[in-house]
């Protein structure tokens, strides 16, 4: 346990640094500290964006939907694939080239971005108000997950997890912004990939392969090895649509998004994408291995009996040297911060300067005392959530994730491909695609996302027949690569 600890530790303070170090490469402008002055490059986008993605919903939730359905979460794999296709094959490059055309360096300054004053002062406060409510609870499922995973390997209290949590968290999104996040993100990535592929294969060759868990699976129940777990007919069409929306929902996630304003050029998206889908595969696919080998070896364990989302610990405690188990539990925590940190800096962000309208590209810096306030803010608010509602991770993430999706991936559609949407088109998707989005949450996830996007559209596309056309914005070639080549 010993070893283990600091192993942990090691993994954690060595993240810390290098998010810390990467501040000392920063300016002092608020463009440097919210979008590292544009100038990340493949690995850092990609590995950023997608450790962001990838957050304790897959080490944790991912593998426990696979531990109880079987192979039905398969799903999860063309879903990803399909967010990614979206997000960086259409929204990536558009987005990049005009943050740094019209000089926006936030999610909610981008669908005010070409407005007047008045209406882009609306926009960005309506889209601020719906980010500040669903991130916060967003952040509160990480700090959820953290405190459930150091809870299960330090046996500390669950309270104590979260606060951890915080505390790992916090000092580099003040001190660094997005160039410290976006770093320690690289290594919060690498710490992932290592845990995905230790545990798995360690526990699979313990239960005798691939074979052994797939007709363990059928014993235990013939739903288990169905990719529609069991249903037939319509509810086979729902089990698929439920897990196909939830990639609808990847355009319109500002932690996301903000990552693709930060790239340096058009090459460091194309390379990127690649590098990102391949990263995403090797996680999904071995975090969906990992939960079905337990349910067929390990079903018995204690630790995974109390709570199926603690399966990578639990496993890597059973078979790895005790070295490996810390890395795989500053894994599982990476996972976690990976996500809670981009949120925190989008949530301090939006108070700092979209809720008051602040024109952050021209504001030269915000205050360290500023930061601190905000961002302790921020998160304890956050980790108050999470103090009061210990719910499952996939839960409280699938909510938020498809609340978020619901109000904006129409418009973000709309304001990069449509330049002539009217800010009074752009308020009503928002709110028309939230609505809609709240009014189906709880058992209706199989059209939820998808149903919440198209009520936002359609109110887009009513709104903007029904009021006075927006002023464009600036054209955008549709050519591979912009002429500004590699700096």
């Amino acid at each position: 346990m010993e070893i283990a600890t600091i192993s942990f530790a090691f993994c954690i303070l060595g993240t810390l640094a290098v998010g810390l170090w990467a501040s000392r490469r920063g300016k002092s402008e608020a463009v440097d500290y919210l979008l590292s002055s544009r100038d990340h490059g493949a690995v850092v986008t990609s590995l950023s964006a997608s450790a962001t993605d990838v957050s304790g919903w897959v080490l944790m939730g991912l593998v426990g939907m696979a531990f109880s359905t079987g192979l039905g979460v398969l799903w999860v794999i063309p879903a990803g694939l399909l967010g990614y296709a979206l997000n960086w094959g259409l929204v990536a490059r558009r987005i990049r080239e005009r943050s740094k055309a019209d000089g926006f360096v936030t999610f909610p300054g981008f669908l005010a971005s070409g407005y007047s004053s008045k209406m882009s002062a609306a926009v960005r406060l309506i889209t601020s108000i719906v980010i500040l409510v669903f991130l916060t609870y967003y952040v509160s499922g990480q700090f959820n997950a953290a405190g459930k995973a150091l809870r299960t390997f330090f046996e500390i209290p669950y309270e104590l997890g979260v606060i951890v949590a915080l505390a790992i968290s916090l000092p580099y999104v003040i001190v660094a912004g997005m160039r410290g996040t976006s770093w320690s993100d690289v290594v919060q990535a690498s710490l992932i990939g290592i845990a995905v592929i230790f545990v798995p294969i360690a526990a699979l060759s313990h239960v005798g392969g691939l074979g052994s868990v797939v007709e363990g699976l059928r014993n235990i129940d013939p739903a288990m090895v169905s990719l529609t777990s069991g249903k037939s007919g319509s509810d086979a069409i729902l089990h698929i649509v439920f897990w196909l929306s939830i990639g609808l929902a990847y355009p319109g996630q500002p932690q996301i998004l903000t990552r693709f304003m930060a790239a340096k050029d058009d090459h460091a998206v194309t390379r990127g994408r690649w590098i990102a889908v391949g990263w995403f595969l090797l996680v999904s696919t071995m975090a969906v291995l990992a939960g079905l080998t337990a349910r067929v070896g390990f079903a018995d364990n204690a630790a995974i009996v109390q709570d199926s989302e603690q399966i990578i610990p639990a496993l890597a405690a059973l078979f790895l040297p005790a070295v490996l188990v810390g890395v795989v539990l500053a894994a599982v925590t990476a996972a976690i911060m990976s996500t809670a940190d981009s949120m925190v800096l989008v949530l301090l962000t939006t108070l700092l300067a979209d809720i008051r309208n602040v024109d952050s590209a021209k504001t030269k810096s915000f205050s360290i005392a500023t930061r601190i306030g905000v961002g302790t803010i921020v998160a304890g608010t956050a980790a108050a959530i999470a103090f009061l509602s210990e719910r499952k991770v996939f839960t409280v993430v699938l909510e938020a994730w498809a609340i978020l999706g619901g109000a904006f991936v129409a418009v973000v559609f709309y304001r990069l491909w449509w330049d002539r949407t009217s800010p009074v088109a752009t308020l009503a998707g928002i709110i028309a695609g939230l609505v809609a989005a709240l009014f189906l949450n709880g058992d209706n996830y199989q059209i939820q996302i998808a149903a919440s996007i198209i009520a936002s559209a359609v109110a887009v596309a009513i709104a903007h027949v029904a009021t006075a056309k927006a002023t464009p914005l600036p054209q955008i070639a549709d050519t591979p690569n912009s002429s500004e080549g590699v700096s």
